[in-house]
Formats: C-alpha cells, structure tokens, sequence
C-alpha cells in the first residue's frame, strides 16, 4: 500500500470528512489485512474515541509500528472513558518497543477483559 493509498484510509475516518461515520450503534470495528498502518490506526482511535461505543477492536495484519501503539495506548486510557473490552493486534511488528507502549494505556484500563498480540514480535523484555 502506498502513501497516497494510506491517506485515503485514514480520510475515511476523517469525522470532518465523513460525518456518517458517527454512527452510534457501531460496537466493532475488524481491520483485517488492511495495511492501514500508523496514520490508519490513529485515525480508527479517534474514530473511537468520539464514538465512545466500540467494544471489540481487531487490527490484524496492519503493519502497525510502536507509533501506532501509542495512539492505542492513549485511547485506551481511562481519562477518555474507553469501551473496549476486547483488543486483538496479531500479526504486526511493533514488537517489544510497541507493547511497551500500549502498557502505558493497559496498566490502568479496567475495562478491557481480552488482549491477543500474537505474531507481533515481542520478546522477554515486554513481557
């Protein structure tokens, strides 16, 4: 996927752009081999963060990079009343360094009940 390709994933998301997205009863969102990449993913958590609703949250196969864990990470916090009770980040490569920073939003979410992060490259150091 190329940059232009990315930046079209991401205006989908764009509240400003497509204000239908603001649908209300939308408690999914499955990305499966998208390569949506980093700016797909920030632009899926503020998606989420203004739709408030999303319980289940599956980006698999995304090329997703530590960068990407980090907008995660903060949508998970519990300063911005997330929803998600199940997480599933498999197959990226965001590694040691990426889970790390999803911790950050993990260590005081008490609201998530599944996270799966298989294939993703992390070693003993994150775990």
């Amino acid at each position: 996927m190329n940059f232009k390709a990315t930046k079209v994933f991401a205006q989908l998301f764009d509240f400003s752009l497509c204000p239908a997205f603001r649908y209300p009863y939308c408690i999914s969102l499955r990305f499966w081999n998208a390569y949506c990449f980093d700016e797909g993913v920030r632009s899926v958590c503020q998606y989420i963060d203004g739709a408030k609703n999303v319980q289940l949250l599956e980006l698999l196969h995304n090329r997703i990079t530590p960068l990407g864990c980090e907008f995660i990470s903060k949508s998970l916090h519990p300063k911005m009343d997330p929803k998600i009770e199940i997480l599933k980040l498999d197959h990226n490569e965001f590694g040691s360094a990426g889970m790390i920073r999803l911790a950050d939003g993990l260590a005081i979410n008490s609201v998530l009940r599944t996270l799966s992060v298989t294939y993703c490259n992390i070693d003993q150091d994150a775990a």
